[in-house]
């Protein structure tokens, strides 16, 4: 078994980010079994109003129904995978426990949002005091085949796997974000500590050294995702045309990292991560419908192009 992946991630200058914290052992011993994922939570309460519930997103449920939000919203577009797929092909999250002091809380799903938990707290947690608590659950995760992330037959490639912050408004209120498939969910910025453990067969992409926040679970077993220099940091990607760039990709590259580091130079030093997957879900249209031999774009703008939108998309996400 791959031994124990122990990665600190990088956190924001910010005074919320600081104060909630993830760490998360994932345990996956076996192919056909479910990972297991022992979670700690450090939660404040940022806002101006006592709270004594707390809620999680857990968007990899969201698959396991086809009534979930996400189930609903793909039967509207006339998309029935979820219906169509089996459970073992869906995916869910089945929690063992949720604790605070060794004590179990209460918790329940939404009942029209079966991707959010609901935690209770015997008492009400004043603004600007830290609680944390545990949490013991597995994750099957949907079939990469039919769902697109996911476990695959060689890779496993998922971006909300693991349970993760509602945002909390100022004024008391949360934001209980669903999953439909479409946007990234609004979650407070947290420092996060993950300790992954994989089959042999496997090797761990993401999450890595220096990411930041909340990173998404990428493991191959054949190698197609290479690591390069990224200005004064470091780029994993399988964007690439070959393993090692050319001079003049190698050139392209440089001056992209120093674009984006004058706009956010909080990625200076840090690890960014750009896959084909992710550029799938939104490439840039004209680019992608133009037929290569119009000519209108360069080989290497075809490889630069799609790979400066993924990683602007990524800062613009975690270095706002």
């Amino acid at each position: 078994m791959q031994r124990l992946f122990s990665f600190f991630f990088i956190v924001l200058t910010c005074s919320v980010f600081a104060q909630n914290e993830y760490t998360i052992d994932l345990q996956w011993d076996k192919e056909e079994n479910p990972m297991q994922i022992s979670q700690s939570v450090t939660w404040t309460n940022s806002s101006t109003k006592s709270q004594t519930k707390v809620y999680l997103l857990d968007w990899n449920h969201a698959y396991s129904s086809e009534k979930s939000p996400l189930g609903l919203f793909l039967a509207n577009e006339f998309d029935y995978k979820i219906i169509r797929a089996n459970k073992k092909m869906r995916g869910s999250t089945q929690l063992t426990s949720i604790t605070h002091n060794n004590r179990a809380l209460s918790w329940k799903r939404m009942t029209n949002q079966l991707d959010v938990i609901e935690i209770s707290f015997p008492e009400a947690i004043v603004p600007n005091t830290s609680v944390s608590f545990s949490i013991e659950y597995a994750v099957n995760l949907p079939d990469a085949t039919i769902f697109n992330y996911g476990k695959g037959n060689n890779s496993v490639h998922a971006q909300q796997w693991h349970l993760i912050l509602a945002l909390l408004n100022r004024d008391g209120s949360w934001n209980l974000d669903s999953n439909l498939g479409v946007d990234p969910p609004q979650t407070p910025q947290v420092k996060t500590t993950y300790t992954i453990s994989l089959p042999k067969t496997y090797s761990l992409v993401s999450p890595g050294i220096k990411t930041v926040s909340v990173a998404p679970l990428i493991a191959e077993k054949d190698k197609k995702f290479t690591s390069v220099p990224f200005g004064a940091g470091t780029l994993i990607t399988d964007m690439l045309p070959t393993e090692k760039p050319t001079p003049e990709l190698e050139i392209a590259l440089d001056e992209m990292a120093e674009f984006i580091s004058s706009y956010f130079p909080r990625t200076s030093n840090t690890l960014l991560l750009a896959s084909e997957k992710d550029y799938a879900q939104r490439p840039i249209l004209g680019l992608e419908t133009l037929p290569t031999f119009v000519g209108a774009f360069s080989s290497i703008q075809r490889t630069e192009l799609p790979l400066l939108k993924i990683l602007l998309d990524q800062c613009i996400l975690n270095f706002h």
